[in-house]
């Protein structure tokens, strides 16, 4: 037993004084406190969406104000003109846009007077259906009382009815469904609202896996420094 303890102690000294075994130690330490000082980053979730707006209606300003508060994955944002709008899509600042024209709102209620919003994208944009239903949703919010109004004044001249006092009647219980969270409400996994715009991302080192194979390294070549010893009696000389 004094024996081996002699040997080990021989050897530990002998594998303590080679460059190689210091500089993976040294490297271990190294890597441990640059990993423990690297900071974490935010990364946004959502895609970008350019919005353009032509129509100088109270309801198209809505509308844009809706979706550029809307928690979607995406993030609308406006521009001012459609140079801005394709500089943007081009370079990658928004992945794609939507070009709202003059009077819009002014000819929504009929199909044969409808005027179509633009969609800019690129050819690699593959989201563009999600993001015409996001967009499709909040302008139903605002364009499905104007449909709503026509239909209700079409209906009064035909029965002679009181238009205005349905239109207010119609409008208040509308606008109390699109103001409050009846009908829908979107939550988190947690049951909380959900409010997440980013994730906290942050840099992951092997340092386990590294330690494990510089320990393997260690054990390989002070096991064959062994057998060498063994092989040539050097511990004996």
């Amino acid at each position: 037993m004094k024996s081996f303890f002699i040997r080990f102690t021989i050897m530990t000294k002998r594998i303590l004084k080679q460059p190689v075994y210091i500089v993976m130690l040294l490297l271990l330490f190294v890597m441990t406190a640059l990993y423990s000082r690297i900071p974490e980053r935010e990364k946004s979730l959502y895609i970008p969406v350019a919005i353009l707006n032509l129509d100088e209606s109270e309801t198209a300003s809505l509308l844009v104000s809706d979706l550029i508060s809307a928690r979607s994955v995406f993030t609308f944002y406006a521009v001012s003109s459609e140079d801005e709008m394709y500089e943007d899509i081009l370079s990658g600042k928004a992945e794609m846009g939507y070009r709202i024209p003059e009077h819009f709102f002014d000819t929504c209620t009929a199909m044969d007077t409808l005027q179509k919003i633009r969609v800019f994208t690129t050819e690699g944009t593959l989201l563009t259906p999600l993001a015409n239903d996001v967009f499709y949703s909040y302008f139903f919010r605002r364009s499905a009382l104007l449909i709503l109004n026509d239909r209700l004044q079409e209906l009064a001249d035909t029965e002679k009815l009181n238009a205005e006092t349905l239109i207010q009647e119609a409008g208040a219980l509308y606008r109390s469904y699109l103001e409050s969270d009846s009908v829908f409400s979107v939550e988190d996994a947690s049951g909380g609202k959900y409010e997440d715009v980013t994730e906290t991302r942050s840099i992951h080192l092997p340092i386990r896996k590294l330690s494990a194979f510089f320990l393997l390294t260690a054990a390989l070549l002070g096991t064959a420094s062994c057998l060498y010893d063994k092989e040539h009696n050097v511990f004996l000389s």
